[in-house]
């Protein structure tokens, strides 16, 4: 049985269902922000090792935790089934080695992580793309859009 199943024509229902695809489409907007963050911060540890910046280094990767251990906390592990699953042995897995890149000083290890973390960062923005084509919230599609722009320049990386 769906929503309208339950009630109707009634027009607040329609902007009930409206809103309710705009915040989904705003959880997907967050993943991909999520992921993007994680990457940045990582970077910016490969780069605060090569340039000697302890400090820098440690900070980009209290980012990066963040980041990833938002996205395993955003996971639905009741209703997302095997998915949600495997995407919180993955989370679970970059957020244990994090640690190494501050203990180790080991940029090779933040790029490997970004190579995990990049095509699942990709492949939510593709779903928030399609998901966005069927919203009119002005704020989403401007989060999308921005998403989209950062996507594009951490892609180009």
């Amino acid at each position: 049985m769906t929503y309208l199943d339950l009630h109707g024509d009634d027009p607040a229902c329609e902007y009930d269902e409206e809103l309710a695809r705009d915040r989904e489409l705003a959880a997907l907007i967050m993943t991909v922000q999520h992921h993007l963050t994680a990457i940045e911060c990582l970077d910016a540890s490969a780069k605060a090792i090569a340039d000697g910046d302890v400090a820098a280094r440690c900070a980009a990767v209290e980012g990066a935790m963040d980041a990833v251990s938002t996205l395993y906390m955003m996971l639905d592990r009741e209703n997302g089934g095997q998915l949600a699953d495997s995407l919180a042995q993955i989370y679970a897995f970059t957020m244990s080695r994090m640690a190494f890149i501050n203990i180790e000083n080991n940029s090779a290890l933040a790029g490997s992580l970004v190579t995990i973390l990049k095509p699942l960062g990709q492949a939510w923005y593709t779903i928030a793309s399609q998901a966005g084509e069927h919203s009119d919230a002005p704020l989403v599609e401007a989060a999308h859009t921005a998403s989209r722009m950062q996507l594009a320049v951490a892609g180009s990386k």
